[in-house]
């Protein structure tokens, strides 16, 4: 065995046995899941996910991160035509079936964030960390002047996230995108609404 490789052959069963858990939580739910069905659907030992993660406990937190980073709002979003750009994307990938079951992560957030003390605080930061980046680009766009002074990028930003969940949240019951394309509408013409260039449009 050359120095190493099994180190990497470790990674990798560990990062297949997270992207497995992450897969099964979500279609059965978090307490529906065994560590025995996860051994099963990634084909590994029981004693493979004890000796990386500890127990039932340290797997769901390791699945929390991981859809924490998947998940998350990507790009600089620093623009309104990044902003609609990603909006975009998140109806189109609610179209294609990759979200018909709503935001991974925000079903973790309701399965995890009563009752479980340990783990809300790991899903606060998460959602925390969507917030900043968010948050991020509207203030790059606050300090060119592309938003007026009186915009929050703050409080834009929680908007426009809480658009994408609750908008995900309605396209499960309602088995259509057309929620979530209308919440993100609403919140980036919100945006918009604060630039200079509709400030002068309205006062025309």
């Amino acid at each position: 065995m050359k120095p190493g490789q099994k180190t990497a052959k470790g990674t990798a069963t560990r990062a297949r046995i997270i992207e497995t858990a992450a897969r099964v939580m979500f279609e059965n739910g978090v307490a529906e899941t065994s560590v025995e069905q996860v051994c099963s659907a990634a084909r590994v030992n029981a004693s493979q996910v004890y000796h990386y993660f500890g127990d039932k406990r340290g797997l769901i937190a390791a699945v929390v991160d991981f859809q924490s980073q998947r998940l998350g709002p990507a790009g600089r979003l620093d623009s309104m035509v990044e902003l609609r750009a990603w909006a975009r994307e998140r109806v189109e990938q609610q179209r294609g079936g990759d979200a018909m079951g709503g935001c991974a992560y925000g079903s973790l957030a309701g399965q995890l964030g009563t009752g479980h003390p340990e783990f809300r605080e790991q899903l606060v930061d998460g959602f925390g960390g969507w917030l900043a980046r968010v948050e991020s680009g509207l203030e790059a766009m606050h300090r060119r002047g592309e938003l007026v002074e009186a915009a929050s990028p703050h409080e834009l930003a929680i908007g426009l996230l809480a658009a994408t969940q609750g908008g995900m949240l309605l396209a499960v019951v309602t088995q259509s995108s057309e929620s979530l394309e209308i919440a993100l509408d609403q919140a980036l013409d919100r945006i918009a609404a604060l630039t200079p260039q509709a400030g002068r449009i309205a006062a025309a």
